[in-house]
C-alpha cells in the first residue's frame, strides 16, 4: 500500500507540471520493489504490470527535460496504479485477476503507456536505478525492502497456524 500511494503521490498533478526528478526516482523504487516483491511472493500479473510501469518511468526520468505531461499521461500513470492496486486487491483475497479484465482494461492502459513512452534504451535502463549521487542501490533497496519481505513472510507463515 505504501509504494501505491508513493505511486500516486508522484502522479496526481502531474500534468502541466514539471517532472520532479527526486519524486520520479521514489516512484521507480516503489514500482522496481512491486515488481520483485510480486514475482517473490509468487504474484506474476503484479510482477508483469509493475515493470511495464517501471518501464514507462525510465523514459520518463531518461527524457525528464523533453516530455511534457499532460493530463493524458497522468490519466494513464494512475490507471496504471489503479491496476496495480485491482491486481494486489485479488491477490489478497487468494483469486486470480480476471482474465477479461486484464485483456480489457488493464493491457490497454499499459499499452497506450507503451505506446506514449517507448522502450528506455538498454544501456538507459540499467543506469536509470542509480541515485544521481552516484550511491549503489542495492544497499538502498536492501535497506528499504528486505525488512518488509520478511515481515510479509511471517505474517503469511503466522495465518498458516
Amino acid at each position: 500500500q505504501d509504494h501505491l500511494q508513493t505511486l500516486e503521490s508522484v502522479f496526481m498533478g502531474l500534468s502541466g507540471a514539471r517532472i520532479d526528478s527526486a519524486a520520479l526516482n521514489g516512484a521507480l523504487r516503489a514500482a522496481h520493489s512491486m515488481k520483485g516483491g510480486g514475482s517473490l511472493m509468487g504474484f506474476p500479473i503484479l510482477s508483469q504490470l509493475a515493470h511495464r510501469l517501471e518501464d514507462g518511468m525510465k523514459v520518463l526520468k531518461i527524457q525528464i527535460d523533453s516530455v511534457e505531461p499532460d493530463d493524458r499521461l497522468e490519466y494513464l500513470l494512475l490507471s496504471a496504479v489503479d491496476c496495480l492496486r485491482s491486481v494486489i486487491d485479488c491477490n489478497l483475497r487468494d483469486i486470480t485477476p480476471d482474465e477479461h479484465w486484464l485483456t480489457h482494461t488493464a493491457n490497454p492502459i499499459f499499452d497506450e503507456l507503451y505506446d506514449r513512452l517507448g522502450d528506455p534504451a538498454e544501456e538507459d535502463a540499467e543506469s536509470v536505478l542509480s541515485p544521481e549521487d552516484g550511491a549503489d542501490i542495492l544497499p538502498i533497496l536492501f535497506e528499504t525492502e528486505v525488512e518488509g519481505c520478511l515481515k510479509r513472510i511471517e505474517d503469511l507463515l503466522a495465518t498458516d497456524d
